[in-house]
């Protein structure tokens, strides 16, 4: 499949919102890219500016879908926004994240020449050292290395976010892996364990 074939759905649900929302969409949408990009957000019953930030920027950005619910918590809105995506890949973003320049570049590039198909794609993080410097860090392994769903969780030190994985909707779908939508506290570890547990590529970036 040619990169100009595939496409990246961003998921981002949103409760009042409406002083980071703007910032994250942007900072998705100034990226260098070659793929197709859909933004799904969806409004979980927000009370304040929420909606008027989505109604403006679906007017500037054609790839950005919205739907608006009532509040039902952040777990529900993500399993909602699972049936509308269209990507072949999914990255599930809070309203307050936002992500550096050129990240979707290299994501493109590993998902397009691997040789393998990438369950999950990995992502590393920027940590502030204590001279104020910033290094770049891949905590569960080497950069670039590929490693199976069970080996990523036994280097795991139990921090499963969602923000730093990228998933193959395929993958999901297969396995009708999704959030228990209970509020329960770790959601997003347990979502990531059942993830992981089953995926039989994981790249490291």
């Amino acid at each position: 499949m040619g990169i100009e074939n595939i496409m990246l759905s961003v998921i981002i649900p949103v409760y009042n919102s409406a002083q980071y929302l703007e910032r994250c969409v942007n900072s998705i949408l100034k990226q260098p890219r070659a793929f197709k990009l859909e933004i799904i957000i969806i409004n979980d019953g927000s009370t304040d500016q929420t909606e008027n930030t989505i109604f403006n920027l679906k007017n500037k950005h054609k790839c950005i879908k919205s739907y608006t619910t009532p509040n039902q918590g952040v777990y529900k809105a993500r399993n909602l926004a699972l049936t509308k995506i269209t990507g072949d890949y999914v990255w599930m973003l809070d309203a307050d994240d936002y992500i550096n320049e050129n990240v979707l570049e290299n994501i493109q590039y590993h998902i397009t020449n691997s040789k393998v198909q990438l369950d999950i794609i990995h992502l590393g993080y920027q940590q502030q050292n204590a001279d104020k410097s910033w290094q770049y860090k891949v905590p569960i392994g080497k950069h670039l290395e590929i490693i199976g769903g069970f080996e990523f969780l036994k280097r795991s030190d139990g921090r499963l976010f969602l923000w730093n994985n990228i998933y193959r909707t395929a993958f999901l779908t297969k396995h009708n892996i999704k959030f228990l939508a209970k509020s329960v506290s770790l959601e997003d570890s347990l979502f990531n364990i059942n993830v992981f547990s089953k995926a039989k590529s994981v790249q490291l970036l």
